[in-house]
């Protein structure tokens, strides 16, 4: 029994040294909070925050800010709160009006 509970921890402290090791900090060119992240692949990744919509096309190294087409510009885009891509050119907001 004692074996086996240090087989255990042996691995949580692997598994947790593995996964650490797989993030690091990267700038983006906004200063608001990123309310959504989604990827669709190892490099092709969206976020967003509460004014703009970012693509990565290398992994999160970089950001680039995506022209939303087919909104109403009528619409205050403070109300987006979720994101959900399917692919690189389809993906959908979520939000709601008072």
């Amino acid at each position: 029994m004692k074996l086996a509970k240090l087989a255990f921890l042996l691995f949580f402290i692997v598994l947790s040294n593995v996964s650490q090791s797989q993030w690091h900090e990267v700038t983006t060119n906004t200063t608001r909070s990123v309310d959504e992240i989604q990827f669709i692949s190892e490099n092709l990744g969206f976020f967003l925050t509460r004014k703009n919509l970012y693509k990565s096309i290398d992994s999160g190294e970089t950001w680039d800010t995506l022209k939303l087409s087919g909104i109403n510009e009528n619409f205050d885009f403070d109300e987006f709160y979720d994101l959900y891509f399917i692919d690189q050119n389809i993906g959908f907001l979520v939000g709601y009006d008072y």
